[in-house]
C-alpha cells in the first residue's frame, strides 16, 4: 500500500474519532455546543449549523415546526416516529420540510408537510 493511501486512511479514521453527538430538545437553549440533554439546543437547524460531516443529532420528543437543511454526512435521529416530528403543515412559505445532502440519514422521525399549497410540486423532502 502506498504512503499516500495510508495517510488517507489515517485521516478518515481521525475524522470519525472527532464526530460529535448533539442534542435537540423543545426545552433546550440557544447556546452551543449541545453535547448533553442538559445543554440541548432549542432548534434542529441551529444544531445542524454547528455540525460537521460525521456528526449525529438526537432529537427529543416534540413537534418541531421548521425546515431543516442537512449537511453532508449528517445523521439525525428522532426519539421515535410516534414522538418526534418535523411538521411544516400549513406553512405557506416552506413546501420542503427537509433538504437532504449527500450521505445523510434520518431515522425514527416523522415528517409532516401539507403539499396542498405546492400545486404540482408536492414535495416534502428535497435534495440539495
Amino acid at each position: 500500500m502506498s504512503y499516500f493511501k495510508v495517510l488517507i486512511i489515517l485521516f478518515l479514521f481521525y475524522l470519525n474519532i472527532q464526530a460529535e453527538i448533539r442534542y435537540v430538545s423543545k426545552t433546550g437553549n440557544p447556546e452551543p455546543p449541545y453535547l448533553t440533554w442538559e445543554t440541548a439546543c432549542d432548534s434542529i437547524q441551529k444544531a445542524i449549523d454547528i455540525c460537521v460531516e460525521g456528526d449525529t443529532i438526537v432529537i427529543g420528543t416534540g413537534i418541531y415546526s421548521e425546515t431543516i437543511v442537512m449537511i453532508q454526512g449528517l445523521t439525525v435521529l428522532g426519539s421515535g416516529i410516534d414522538s418526534s416530528y418535523i411538521n411544516i403543515k400549513g406553512n405557506l412559505e416552506d413546501q420542503i420540510a427537509v433538504k437532504m445532502n449527500h450521505l445523510c440519514e434520518i431515522k425514527y422521525l416523522t415528517i409532516i408537510a401539507d403539499s396542498s399549497y405546492a400545486g404540482s410540486h408536492d414535495i416534502c423532502v428535497g435534495t440539495l
